[in-house]
């Protein structure tokens, strides 16, 4: 089932639907509870990039463990002042960490996968004012 409408933010709502169907191609179980107005301090484009780059992680997560109970469970609300998203999915493997504390990839050389992780920590860090 696609997930609730995330009102008057339809690029989020279109990526949030993608991979509602990814997750049911993977056999993965996908839950939604959001509602970002219209009107955020955060651009529908920088939005979309963000909920693509954390599901995606969350998507290889789910299917990178063994096993068919797999969910992903997306939330995500705001106040006056700030936007809380949470997403949470199934994985139980290991992650590596290198000396510097940075997470190390199994798939690629370097950040690997964790390279959307902080791209993502980044963007939000630049969106919010935390790189000054």
């Amino acid at each position: 089932m696609p997930p609730a409408p995330v009102w008057n933010q339809q690029c989020v709502q279109a990526i949030l639907s993608y991979f509602s169907e990814q997750a049911r191609t993977f056999g993965i179980t996908y839950s939604v509870s959001a509602s970002i107005p219209k009107h955020i301090s955060i651009s529908e484009t920088d939005l979309s990039i963000l909920f693509g780059n954390l599901l995606e992680n969350a998507i290889d997560a789910c299917n990178a463990q063994p096993g068919e109970d797999k969910k992903i469970i997306v939330r995500a609300k705001t106040d006056d002042h700030s936007l809380c998203v949470t997403i949470d999915n199934t994985f139980s493997g290991s992650l590596d960490i290198d000396q510097e504390r940075h997470f190390v990839s199994s798939k690629h050389e370097g950040l690997g996968p964790f390279t959307n992780l902080a791209s993502v920590f980044s963007n939000c860090s630049i969106l919010i004012g935390l790189d000054k």
